[in-house]
């Protein structure tokens, strides 16, 4: 049964490859396995790469306003310009396997955002960047807890400005309200 369902998986992949004029190994090339390539996981994409560009020092213009920058200008932007959004949540919705993939993959970059914005914390301190304080890692879950609010407003599709507006016009909303 187990290697029914497998050649199963791997025609539905071959047939996925020729539907793009490509081949089951350049498929593999970008994507780890056909949930990865629902969720819009790619292969080399890591909590790191989604990290690019978060600022190493913090700015004059304090923590707050850095993470909501990087979080508005780096992650609204990929999701923003994800045309297939409205369909991979509707996939998730409807699948709870996939949902449970996307949330661990989420939880990655979660994690080492709030490792990245506790360093930052710590230094607005004056404090350690290398070990910042427990109390500033829960500082930081909290900020991006409360940060994650807007995004859930912003690309909630019962949301009337998300249904008139595209591009990062909702989140910037989102942000202003919260």
């Amino acid at each position: 049964q187990a290697a029914n369902q497998t050649i199963r998986a791997q025609q539905t992949i071959e047939q996925t490859a020729e539907r793009a004029d490509d081949s089951p190994r350049t498929f593999f090339n970008h994507f780890g396995s056909k949930e990865d390539a629902l969720i819009g996981v790619g292969v080399r994409e890591s909590s790191a790469d989604l990290l690019e560009g978060f600022p190493e020092e913090p700015s004059a213009a304090g923590v707050y306003h850095d993470l909501k920058t990087f979080l508005i200008e780096r992650i609204g932007a990929l999701l923003a310009a994800d045309e297939l959004l409205e369909q991979r949540m509707q996939v998730l919705q409807a699948s709870p396997q996939l949902a449970k993939r996307q949330m661990a993959q989420m939880h990655l970059l979660v994690d080492g955002l709030t490792a990245r914005l506790a360093s930052l914390l710590a230094v607005a301190a004056g404090q350690s960047a290398d070990r910042p304080p427990p109390d500033l890692a829960e500082e930081a879950q909290m900020l991006i807890r409360l940060c994650s609010t807007a995004f859930m407003q912003a690309f909630d599709p019962r949301s009337p400005r998300a249904s008139l507006e595209s591009g990062p016009g909702p989140l910037l909303h989102a942000f202003e309200l919260l």
